[in-house]
């Protein structure tokens, strides 16, 4: 009996689900054109309601309604139907986004400026662009954030820009903040902003780098020839700070060179940091701040001494037991 109505029963369910193959999409597609009506609704929430719905939907076919409604006069439509666009995240959107940054609601600006991050498109890039010379600072802000998820290298040279140029002062640590977080993609950006004229836009670089991690130790130990001394200071400490082997020699140099204005600081920085090295039993750093013992300025003198004091070596005990006078080589 089992096996007389066996084909039966798959003959039954194979019809059941074609009619249901032939009906569903029938049924969304009338649930559309009821949501697309709704757009036009006198009620304001109905015309929210059939957006976010519009937005859940995913379907093509609702991207030019949803375009249309971000016209609607009332800001908290709009708002929905630029976030509905950016689920759908159909290219036909793009331009529209873009006319919806200069929106009369702060709201639908930023919220314009995050969803274009999402399209893989030079077209929305270039719209992320021109945000950055905004005259809206929140605007200006919100495309800084939503570069910094891109965190490509075209993304990465725009943020470098906005750190060091922007006129406000919250996007500028906004975006050495999104710097700091891409990591080692920003490190080229950098280096190349090093370079800039203006000693403060250098100095800034220079403080970015040195919450970077061993990513930065490069281009600061070429920072350290930098003609400012502010700037070789800075360095100098940065590399302190960070820690990484690679800066030894470049520090050892620096304390053996700069000979400039400020020089006796900037020996005194880098004694310091080599006095790190040296605590961790570093042949070089050790040597290096023996070395500086000899030095002509006596704070540097000094400074050589009490690192010497904190690092367990025999050299150490024993330079200090015969240590000469400042500036003398005995």
């Amino acid at each position: 009996m089992h096996n007389v109505y066996k084909p039966k029963i798959i003959f039954l369910m194979f019809a059941i689900g074609t009619l249901l193959a032939l009906f569903i999409p029938s049924a969304q597609a009338d649930h559309i054109d009821e949501l697309i009506r709704d757009l036009q609704a006198a009620n304001e929430s109905t015309r929210q309601q059939a957006v976010e719905a519009l937005g859940k939907t995913g379907d093509s076919r609702a991207v030019e309604p949803l375009i249309a409604a971000l016209k609607d006069p009332d800001w908290k439509v709009r708002l929905t139907a630029v976030e509905a666009l950016g689920k759908i995240a159909d290219s036909r959107a793009i331009e529209p986004l873009g006319m919806a940054i200069d929106d009369s609601s702060l709201y639908v600006r930023q919220a314009a400026t995050e969803v274009l991050g999402k399209f893989n498109d030079p077209r929305a890039f270039e719209l992320l662009t021109k945000t950055l010379k905004n005259q809206d600072i929140y605007i200006r802000q919100s495309a800084v954030e939503t570069l910094a998820k891109i965190g490509d290298t075209r993304a990465v040279e725009l943020l470098a820009a906005a750190a060091f140029r922007d006129q406000d002062a919250k996007i500028r640590q906004a975006a050495i903040e999104a710097l700091v977080k891409i990591g080692a993609p920003a490190i080229q950006p950098l280096t190349t902003v090093l370079k800039d004229k203006n000693k403060d836009v250098r100095l800034a670089v220079i403080e970015t780098l040195g919450k970077m991690g061993s990513f930065a130790v490069q281009p600061l130990s070429t920072a350290l020839k930098d003609k400012d001394a502010n700037i070789r200071l800075a360095a100098v400490k940065a590399l302190g700070k960070i820690g990484d082997a690679r800066a030894i020699e470049p520090l050892i140099a620096t304390l053996k060179h700069d000979d400039t204005i400020l020089s006796g600081i900037i020996r005194m920085a880098a004694v310091e940091a080599l006095g790190n090295f040296a605590k961790l039993g570093d042949s070089r750093a050790v040597e290096a701040v023996i070395a500086a013992l000899k030095d002509s300025d006596l704070y540097v003198h000094h400074v050589a001494a009490t690192v010497l004091k904190g690092i367990n070596d025999p050299r150490a005990a024993a330079a200090l037991v015969f240590r000469p006078k400042p500036g003398l080589a005995g």
